[in-house]
């Protein structure tokens, strides 16, 4: 990765209030089971691996700011709003959601290391 990049990372916490406007869902950063999720790292194609130690609270992912994918931006809104009606509601427990979580970075991991598209949000995110 050519252009690292440290981001202002936001620590979400959840739920969400209901006033709260995600404004920069590329800065966000989630607590689930007492650990922490780099979700906006996604909103960028190139990012460094992640290791376990990116888990920890407030150590985020380095990223190439050049590589900013603007679509993603509305999937990560999504998600979070996913993830805080689950906690609202208490309809899945606070592991199952980090179990969630960290697949869906997992699956924007193999898009990008995989060279493929971001065709598969075509449908609902253009």
């Amino acid at each position: 990765m050519k252009n690292n990049y440290l981001r202002n990372i936001t620590l979400v916490e959840l739920p969400l209030n209901k006033e709260v406007i995600i404004m920069y869902p590329e800065n966000v950063y989630v607590k689930l089971d007492n650990l922490a999720v780099d979700l906006g790292a996604i909103c960028y194609k190139h990012r460094n691996k992640r290791t376990r130690g990116n888990k920890i609270l407030y150590k985020p992912i380095l990223v190439d700011k050049s590589s900013h994918v603007s679509r993603r931006k509305i999937v990560v809104r999504d998600f979070l709003q996913y993830i805080s009606t689950q906690i609202e509601h208490k309809t899945l427990r606070e592991s199952t959601l980090l179990f969630h979580a960290t697949h869906f970075v997992e699956f924007f991991d193999w898009i990008d290391n995989n060279a493929k598209s971001d065709d598969v949000l075509t449908s609902r995110y253009s």
